[in-house]
């Protein structure tokens, strides 16, 4: 994908997820959707370009929130390079494998999240914080994924054929 088209994309998200989807949540709890495309689009397109997108997806994110700026780019790097193993597995066309792997990268970064905010002297209620957000919005961005995976896949197929990567 163009790199300032995946920009205009993670920047929308990023604007999405920090504007208007805290108004329209439950509970304060909302879908992460820029770790959703970056981990989606890096399983679906390889390491390289879910590296790309985390870098501004992260990037963007942090713009946009308290967060300090890096952060969440610097999280979002391992969680890529780590999902990137399953790219090349045999089971990533079937919808359970990114539903699994959204699950475990939301709680990653998260905790990842939660654990710098505490190095970084806020204080944090890890098993509050562990059981009535993290583990609820890994379940979202799960039942978010579903109909996102499909719509980025068929993007995916749309661009052109992944590149070979060793």
């Amino acid at each position: 994908m163009n790199p300032y088209a995946a920009v205009l994309l993670l920047t929308s998200a990023a604007l999405l997820q920090s504007s208007l989807l805290p108004h329209l949540s439950r509970g304060g709890l909302k879908p992460d959707l820029v770790v959703i495309l970056v981990i989606s689009w890096g399983l679906l397109r390889g390491v390289r370009e879910g590296l790309l997108w985390a870098f501004i997806g992260g990037v963007a994110l942090d713009l946009l929130s308290a967060t300090p700026l890096g952060l969440s780019a610097l999280i979002l790097t391992p969680l890529t390079l780590l999902t990137g193993l399953g790219q090349k597995s045999i089971y990533r066309t079937n919808i359970l494998f990114p539903l699994v792997i959204i699950f475990l990268a939301t709680l990653g970064y998260n905790l990842a999240l939660l654990l710098a905010w505490q190095f970084l002297g806020r204080p944090a209620l890890w098993g509050e914080s562990f059981l009535e957000a993290l583990l609820p919005t890994g379940f979202l961005n799960t039942l978010v994924m579903l109909p996102l995976y499909p719509l980025l896949s068929w993007l995916h197929r749309r661009i052109g054929p992944e590149r070979m990567e060793w």
